[in-house]
């Protein structure tokens, strides 16, 4: 069939400052992209030209200059009619081109224009690996950030939640592919994509996201939270005085001089006794050892200790956290104000190093016990002393009667 001339543009590419990426779209008359069909002599050249008119010779009076005339008259016919034709398809050939270059040049127009309007938001997406198990390494997800820069990472890249069989992403994006991409081959892979889905709460991001909560997230001051401690109250159980054949422990039964000193014997509870110096260099004694009978006995009554009730209130702050390495965000609590970025070690889980998020996570028990810079500096490798964090402790209070 010979062609019409008409070309039919099937698939549309997106240009970024002029430079081709791999993002392809079907040419949907529904898409405000859409390219009409459009005349194109040069891709789409019309087949065929102009059949030549021959005029047979005539038998009448056979005149050897008048065929020559006739022939020479239907050979200046047909180069004329090869002349219009060219300048025909030439001038169409002209308009053709210039078309193309309106076109292109309006693309490359709504394309700096999309990307001067970006609006970047906060995307969940989810991969479901019991779906399509591909290999996490070659295989993720790709989109236009922030800056309107479009990337792709592998699952593995990317700091993930873990649900089951489901990773879930957070990423501040303009746009999100709605393909499974191979990061290697850089292509899509579209036959994955039911393995992958994609939501926005359409929140306002910078650069950085969390993860979705049942209220929009604020940008305001991070909230202290206080835990409250309530020590119980113990009493000790009252002894009465026990009743016994022996001199109670701590009666004086002598006293004397020893040398300087004076010095008295008391019963021990248990019918002995033992020797306790009263006054050191003591004006009563002469350096004579003197032991004069005690007149005098003295009781020592037993003691009962209260332990005192206390109240103390200790403010903390809540925050996330991420692994150095990649994995699931955890949380924690610290009584100082941690730093967005910097490394931190929780007592829940050991050596392994974190990155402190922001704050606002749920209350939990686990606490930091050493703190650093940044990932690098709380790699056990490094020679980077650590900071430590101190331990919390209760205070507690004794009262004697």
């Amino acid at each position: 069939m010979a062609n019409t001339g008409i070309k039919t543009v099937l698939t549309l590419r997106k240009y970024v400052d002029g430079v081709a990426t791999s993002e392809v779209k079907i040419n949907d008359p529904a898409d405000p992209d859409y390219i009409a069909p459009y005349e194109d002599l040069v891709d789409c050249p019309v087949s065929g030209g102009v059949t030549p008119t021959t005029v047979a010779p005539t038998t009448a009076t056979p005149t050897t200059q008048a065929q020559t005339t006739q022939a020479q008259t239907t050979q200046a016919q047909t180069t004329q009619a090869q002349t219009t034709q060219a300048q025909t398809t030439q001038a169409q050939t002209t308009q053709a081109q210039t078309t193309q270059a309106q076109t292109t040049q309006a693309q490359t127009t709504q394309a700096q224009t999309t990307q001067a309007q970006l609006n970047p938001t906060c995307y969940e997406v989810t991969y479901d690996s019991s779906v399509h198990g591909l290999d996490q390494d070659r295989y993720g997800i790709a989109y236009v950030n922030y800056q309107g820069i479009f990337e792709k990472f592998s699952f593995n890249q990317m700091t993930s939640s873990v649900n089951g069989s489901e990773l879930i992403y957070y990423v501040c994006a303009d746009t999100v592919s709605e393909d499974v991409w191979d990061v290697i081959d850089e292509v899509a892979v579209p036959q994955y994509n039911d393995a992958l889905a994609s939501s926005t709460q359409g929140d306002p991001c910078d650069g950085a996201c969390l993860p979705y909560t049942t209220e929009a997230p604020t940008t305001e001051a991070p909230t202290t939270q206080s835990q409250t401690t309530q020590s119980q109250t113990t009493l000790a159980p009252t002894t009465p005085s026990p009743t016994t054949t022996f001199t109670p422990a701590g009666t004086l039964l002598n006293a004397f001089c020893q040398g300087d000193d004076y010095t008295g014997e008391y019963a021990d509870g248990n019918g002995g006794s033992y020797i306790q110096v009263i006054e050191a260099n003591s004006a009563l004694c002469t350096g004579t050892t003197t032991i004069p009978q005690s007149t005098t006995t003295t009781t020592i009554e037993p003691t009962t200790t209260v332990q005192a009730t206390t109240t103390t209130t200790i403010d903390y702050t809540y925050y996330y956290a991420e692994p150095c390495g990649g994995g699931a965000t955890v949380y924690f609590r610290s009584t100082t104000t941690m730093t967005f970025g910097e490394a931190i070690k929780i007592d829940a889980y050991g050596d392994n190093c974190y990155t402190v998020g922001t704050s606002g996570a749920p209350i939990t028990s686990n606490e930091v016990t050493a703190s650093y810079p940044d990932c690098e500096a709380c790699n056990p490798s490094t020679t980077q002393t650590p900071t430590t964090i101190p331990s919390t402790t209760q205070p507690s209070g004794n009262c004697t009667t």
